[in-house]
């Protein structure tokens, strides 16, 4: 999978380590943007999710946070996901 434009800045931006802690406002900057935005960067989310496409080590090269294990990161993004839709009321946790 070829990450899109939107999801790859959305990543290495929003993601990265020195603001990946402050995905309350990664959340609003979705909301209150463009919708067409949003919907790009949450259905490659899931797509990304989905197929799995990253390594832990592909995730720590764009965004300066380490998981352990592919799992790991894939567990943090679904709650990523589910905090951006409004499934959950809180942002996931980094790993420490």
């Amino acid at each position: 999978m070829t990450l899109s434009k939107e999801l790859d800045t959305f990543i290495g931006s929003m993601l990265h380590i020195e603001l990946a802690d402050n995905l309350a406002d990664a959340k609003e900057v979705l909301d209150d943007g463009p919708a067409a935005h949003a919907v790009v960067v949450k259905d490659g989310l899931r797509q990304l999710i989905a197929e799995h496409t990253l390594t832990a080590r592909d995730w720590f090269y764009l965004t300066g946070v380490g998981f352990d294990t592919d799992e790991e990161l894939y567990v943090y993004l679904q709650r990523v996901l589910e905090f951006l839709t409004g499934v959950r009321t809180t942002p996931p946790d980094l790993p420490d």
